[in-house]
């Protein structure tokens, strides 16, 4: 008869924590996947490039010396760099390569309180634990966002959530930022990503959590280190172009009354002044 044997338990309580925020915690919204080849015609990045949402850069083929922010390194095929939102990189291909096969994800991660997952992270670099059988996945969500977009972007949440939870398993480790978290404000937030195109006011907000304006404000700055008005706006705008990129057949004016910004121009306006773009442009990523 067979018995179950006992396995140790090797989890540490960092790992578990983390592994939990990223399979239930986590705000994913996918922006694109995309496949690249490159040469010395056509380089890739350009030195010091600052974007406004979270990157993926997976190399599968050559090798590239980067940087993230203050760490460096050479990758070579099979590893791969995670750039937070608005922090500054570069890549740059050494002499003795002539081209370079990569694919980037971009897209929007956030934890509960609304903050950049990847800039958790105590490095910016990780490896695929098998490349080929990785390759295989991230072509198919290439092709399966090239024809539908939302299943595309469904699918992209797996594979990243996968490939973080790698990550974890090889010794990366979540930096635990000291941050006060207020349950009344934390259950908000959720209610806020929920229900973006609700006309929040922060005298409703407050009355929600059965606080007074001013004590609301504190706490609420104190989690997440925002105004009310300022986070509000950051979710609606990043939902929104996360719409514009995985549904392509909602108009301009759709995605901004989805999200609660019924005046078109001044979606138009905030939209440029977050993104350096404006919303009409889908895909800013000329070279990767």
């Amino acid at each position: 008869m067979n018995k179950p044997s006992a396995l140790p338990d090797y989890l540490s309580e960092a790992q578990c924590r983390a592994i939990g925020q990223i399979v239930g915690g986590l705000e994913f919204l996918p922006l694109s996947i995309l496949f690249w080849r490159h040469d010395r015609d056509l380089q890739g990045i350009s030195p010091n490039r600052v974007i406004p949402d979270d990157f993926f850069y997976i190399l599968t083929k050559g090798t590239l010396d980067c940087r993230v922010g203050d760490h460096q390194r050479r990758i070579t095929a099979g590893e791969f760099i995670m750039i937070p939102a608005g922090v500054q990189h570069s890549v740059e291909m050494p002499d003795d390569i002539d081209a370079f096969e990569v694919y980037s994800l971009h897209m929007h991660l956030y934890d509960e309180t609304h903050h950049r997952f990847l800039k958790k992270l105590d490095s910016p670099f990780g490896a695929l634990s098998d490349p080929d059988a990785w390759v295989a996945r991230l072509s198919a969500c290439t092709c399966l966002m090239g024809r539908s977009p939302e299943a595309g972007g469904a699918y992209m949440e797996q594979l990243v959530g996968e490939l973080l939870i790698e990550q974890l398993l090889q010794g990366c480790k979540v930096q635990e930022f000291p941050v006060e978290i207020d349950n009344r404000i934390a259950g908000l937030l959720q209610w806020v990503r929920r229900e973006p195109a609700r006309a929040w006011t922060v005298a409703g907000m407050a009355e929600s959590c059965h606080l007074s304006v001013s004590r609301f404000r504190e706490l609420f700055a104190t989690t997440t280190g925002s105004s009310p008005k300022k986070y509000v706006q950051k979710v609606r705008l990043s939902l929104a172009r996360s719409l514009l990129m995985t549904k392509p057949a909602l108009t301009v004016e759709h995605v901004a009354e989805q999200v609660g910004i019924s005046d078109a121009h001044y979606f138009h306006a905030i939209y440029k002044k977050r993104f350096g773009e404006t919303p009409r442009q889908r895909n800013p990523y000329q070279q990767g």
